[in-house]
């Protein structure tokens, strides 16, 4: 059973510049998480928020990948379907959207978790783009 608890202070897109350093130009998709188990009382649920991956991965094209037509958010978009990360945080565009994959349950234990994947280090531009490729508009 989980202790209700304050969502952690790393968790959340506006907590995001007070992790780790970007190298100049690198973009990464840091994951953060939300546990949810239901007590019967739908208003105070027992949560748990954290980081999967607080340093996240590196989302880089190569030669290859230029040759092969990819660009930067093609391939961070690639890497959010693959992940099920299909749900942005809003229907309009804006540079703090993250994007989720919706809770998925635990059929055992009951609790429900949702990932939430954030952008660091990519280009109003590429951040629209990517928006443009999950989401179709």
């Amino acid at each position: 059973m989980l202790r209700k608890r304050k969502p952690s202070k790393y968790a959340g897109p506006k907590q995001l510049g007070k992790s780790k350093h970007l190298r100049p130009g690198e973009r990464r998709i840091l994951v953060s998480y939300t546990t949810v188990q239901p007590q019967g009382e739908e208003e105070n649920p027992d949560y748990d928020t954290g980081w999967v991956d607080e340093e996240g991965s590196v989302i880089k094209i190569d030669r290859h990948d230029i040759a092969d037509g990819v660009t930067i958010a093609g391939k961070a978009a690639k890497f959010l379907k693959y992940d099920g990360a299909n749900e942005p945080s809003s229907s309009h565009f804006d540079r703090h959207i993250w994007y989720s994959t919706g809770y998925e349950p635990n059929y055992r234990t009951g609790e429900e978790t949702e990932k939430s994947y954030h952008l660091k280090g990519f280009t109003e531009a590429e951040e629209r783009q990517i928006f443009k490729l999950i989401t179709g508009k």
